[in-house]
């Protein structure tokens, strides 16, 4: 982990930032340039430094008693990552474990509690004694009204259900599978018709959500965005972390629906082929609303509602235990509601035959001409006001709009 992810990175559960314990570090050169400077960066193993907006906590004033200063030259962020450590919020008291470089921030529900409190003990050594006595050991906890974490928790659990040696190879060359050419050349071609719908500029930070083996993530930081990846299943980015070296956008284990990044970080975010995962998407769709900064964007490539019942979705249920579940224009509108992400719209990348050229076409015909099975979603802020404007020249658009809002003032 980079220092620069505490210029991004929050408490999943109180969203205060995080003050890093550095435990040991390993060398590890990036191009200055691949991703922005950063401002908290330490001076070498141990504390801080404790971000200036930190409450005036009990726990933030031990942090800043033994904070070591900061480094002279914030170059070192490029230089070394934090192998070992944990990310402290000094606002509520959590912590949470950086191990093998990846920061993990998960919801307490959701964390191995003998695990981790075997990596605070292990920790100890490097702690002062006054912060060691401050942090309480994790508590096994279930949350009830986390109606999904089954789910969660059979994605998490995924290595342990898996058989085949090859199951995973596919992320150390991702999107490329040279058995499998027709789907690499979907992988891609998706890929290419989001990038055009979010139009992210040099200076965005994207938030990459369910990114999996993180190759979307890292063409996005290849491209010179900043990239946070975030996945609830920490083997994947394992792999990404062996695939990609120490050139790589910032990983975070963490779960779409408590996501762990500072309040209007993010200028877009994406979620490919992942957000049909997500048990609470109402919840997910409100976390992404609070990490965006005005004018932010969120852009889906989903599968379509017959997802959860073909036959490849219902054997990936069967097997793992994890969620397949589709959406259709409809469905996305009904995760948006109570947010400021009121401007949804659905983008076809399809064919248009010389004939049809200067008619109206209707939304089948844009889904049956459209040049790859899936459904691209631009989600927006913008007013009611804003949402019909949008569709007023478009009729079948304002029909679905109106509709939407006549179910919404009958309940």
């Amino acid at each position: 982990m980079r220092y620069g992810l505490l210029d991004l990175a929050a408490c999943q559960q109180c969203h205060a930032p995080l003050t890093a314990l550095a435990a040991a570090e390993v060398p590890s050169e990036m191009p200055q340039g691949l991703q922005p400077a950063a401002t908290r960066v330490a001076s070498g193993i141990g504390i801080g430094p404790v971000a200036p907006g930190a409450r005036d906590t009990p726990l933030n004033a031990i942090l800043r008693r033994h904070a070591r200063p900061p480094a002279a030259d914030v170059a070192r962020n490029f230089a070394v990552e934090i192998a070992e450590g944990l990310l402290v919020c000094g606002d509520c008291g959590r912590w949470y474990p950086i191990a093998g470089q990846l920061p993990e921030i998960l919801p307490d529900h959701l964390r191995d509690a003998a695990r981790d409190n075997a990596i605070l003990r292990s920790l100890a050594a490097a702690m002062p004694d006054e912060v060691r006595g401050a942090l309480a050991p994790l508590s096994a906890r279930a949350d009830a009204a986390d109606g999904g974490a089954h789910y969660k928790a059979a994605e998490m659990a995924i290595a342990s259900k898996v058989n085949d040696p090859e199951f995973f190879g596919p992320g150390y060359s991702v999107p490329f599978n040279p058995w499998n050419p027709e789907f690499s050349l979907f992988m891609v071609a998706v890929f290419g018709g989001v990038i055009s719908v979010m139009k992210p500029r040099k200076t965005d930070t994207v938030l990459d959500s369910g990114c999996g083996y993180a190759w979307t993530t890292e063409w996005l930081h290849r491209s010179g965005l900043r990239a946070i990846g975030i996945d609830i299943t920490r083997v994947y980015l394992e792999i990404a972390v062996a695939r990609m070296g120490p050139s790589r956008p910032h990983l975070i284990v963490a779960d779409a629906e408590n996501l762990p990044v500072q309040a209007e970080s993010a200028d877009a975010v994406l979620a490919y082929e992942s957000f049909h995962h997500i048990p609470d998407r109402r919840r997910a769709m409100a976390g992404y609303d609070r990490a965006l900064r005005p004018g932010g964007r969120v852009v889906f490539a989903e599968p379509d509602a017959q997802h959860e019942t073909s036959a490849e979705a219902v054997d990936a249920m069967t097997k793992y235990g994890i969620l397949e579940r589709g959406m259709e224009l409809d469905d996305v509108i009904g995760y948006t509601a109570g947010t400021r992400l009121t401007r949804v719209e659905q983008v076809y990348v399809s064919r248009l035959s010389a004939a049809q050229a200067g008619r109206e076409v209707s939304a089948d015909y844009l889904k049956k001409h459209r040049l790859f099975d899936a459904n691209i979603f631009l989600i927006s802020r913008g007013g009611l006001a804003e949402r019909f404007a949008a569709v007023r020249s478009r009729p079948e658009r304002l029909r679905e709009a109106v509709r939407y809002y006549a179910k919404r003032l009958k309940r």
